[in-house]
């Protein structure tokens, strides 16, 4: 019996140590056990613990930039952006206006000028004439058919050596214009006169000498034309057929340019003649 009871005994000591070494394994606690144990235990516990956390640490690192505050920083970038944008449109814009502007005044001065100067309606041209003398209209074989006369005391008197032979081709300059006189105004106000001549006559207060106009009329044609019309009402009209060039143009009735200013009122009340009116055109 005493056997039996020693085996019993070493058997349930052996099964209770076995049990509490599986406990200790699983990290449980055993009352009444090994004092060591419990302390390696414990620090085990302490020095895991900051094991444990730092995975959840490192998980929350991530998490730590706020993402309301992100979408804050882009909502206040979108505004910049859309201003920028306005602004490059401005700038494009006035930049393409700018470039259409230069265009334009390039294409003015090649194409355009030249019909706006000329033009009876620019203002301007009285306004030269302050400074230039008018310039003389010839024909193509080199007969003068307009010029000016200056008097010592400063006084221009516009002559027009053929009188009503050229009447209406070449017109008048008393109580306005008409004929080359209207057409080419600004040309013979313009003065292409050497630069220094210029220069001297503005520092001296003397008039240049405007441009010399020559034309395609013909003195001799325009003569033969005039006299075989005769006081016949009508028009002659000779034209180059290789060149399209007007040669010859009479019109009558006619007038006489170098008194048109004392014939005026009796002209212009005259209805049944209308002398002033160029049949060729």
């Amino acid at each position: 019996m005493k056997e039996n009871d020693r085996k019993s005994f070493d058997t349930e000591t052996l099964i209770g140590h076995d049990i509490e070494d599986i406990l200790r394994a699983k990290g449980g606690q055993v009352e009444g056990g090994d004092p060591t144990f419990d302390q390696k235990k414990k620090s085990e516990e302490r020095i895991s613990q900051p094991q444990s956390e730092e995975p959840s640490s490192q998980k929350t690192s991530p998490e730590e930039p706020d993402i309301p505050h992100d979408t804050e920083k882009k909502t206040v970038k979108k505004p910049k952006k859309k201003k920028s944008r306005l602004y490059r449109v401005i700038m494009y814009t006035f930049a393409a206006i700018f470039i259409l502007l230069i265009a334009y005044l390039v294409y003015f001065n090649i194409f355009l000028k030249d019909d706006i100067l000329n033009s009876p309606y620019n203002k301007r041209q009285d306004a030269q004439a302050e400074y230039v003398i008018r310039g003389n209209i010839e024909s193509s074989d080199g007969q003068v058919l307009a010029t000016t006369v200056t008097d010592d005391e400063g006084n221009e008197t516009r002559v027009y050596p053929f009188g009503r032979v050229f009447a209406h081709a070449v017109g008048y300059t008393t109580n306005g214009k008409s004929g080359l006189e209207s057409e080419e105004n600004y040309t013979l106000l313009t003065s292409h006169a050497n630069i220094i001549d210029r220069i001297v006559n503005d520092l001296s207060d003397k008039k240049n000498m405007g441009d010399t106009l020559v034309t395609t009329l013909n003195a001799d044609l325009q003569q033969a034309a005039y006299s075989a019309l005769g006081d016949a009402r009508g028009a002659v009209v000779a034209i180059d057929p290789e060149t399209g060039k007007i040669l010859t143009m009479v019109s009558k009735p006619d007038f006489d340019p170098n008194t048109l200013s004392q014939d005026w009122d009796a002209m212009v009340s005259d209805s049944s003649n209308s002398s002033l009116v160029n049949r060729v055109t």
